[in-house]
């Protein structure tokens, strides 16, 4: 028991499929598609339906290394939670077998590029890093007294919307 509520152990995996292919970047302003799968290998008698909880977020973050010192900023870009639903609601008591989650999350049109940078400064002796990255969590935990959970991340690249050719006469 935990803070008053029970924790069951169960057996099961989760998993985050993108539509798109995984080698290109979703434009933002898109939707990123995709599903989110569970596999129920085993759990305990009698357990409640499970909300999914998808979790995108966007980070940017900045590290500045000089000798001893370090400073670390870091902002988010973004965050957007979807509690997902199978098409037949997934009613009832969780059974072993697969269960999936079609998701669709309309991506901000403002988001930047993702990307990753690591400078080393010889001279002064110092090295930065800097990155933008995007990443889909999920997280699911049944309705009720009963938790139970399991997690899964998958990270995702975004390219900038085109800017409009506005041409001034």
């Amino acid at each position: 028991t935990l803070m008053g509520k029970m924790v069951l152990k169960s057996k099961c995996q989760l998993r985050i499929d993108l539509e798109d292919s995984t080698s290109h970047a979703i434009v933002a302003g898109n939707h990123l598609r995709g599903r989110v799968v569970v596999k129920v290998l085993r759990g305990p008698p009698e357990l409640p339906a499970t909300k999914i909880v998808l979790r995108l977020t966007g980070k940017e973050k900045a590290k500045i290394l000089s000798g001893k010192n370090t400073l670390v900023a870091e902002r988010l870009l973004c965050v957007t939670r979807t509690t997902l639903r199978r098409e037949d609601e997934w009613l009832g008591n969780i059974s072993p077998g697969t269960y999936v989650f079609p998701f669709s999350i309309p991506l901000p049109s403002t988001l930047p590029s993702s990307t990753t940078s690591r400078l080393h400064h010889h001279l002064l002796g110092s090295r930065s890093e800097c990155e933008i990255v995007y990443k889909l969590k999920i997280d699911a935990a049944p309705r009720g007294q009963l938790t139970i959970r399991g997690a899964a991340q998958r990270v995702f690249s975004v390219a900038s919307a085109p800017l409009l050719d506005i041409r001034v006469p």
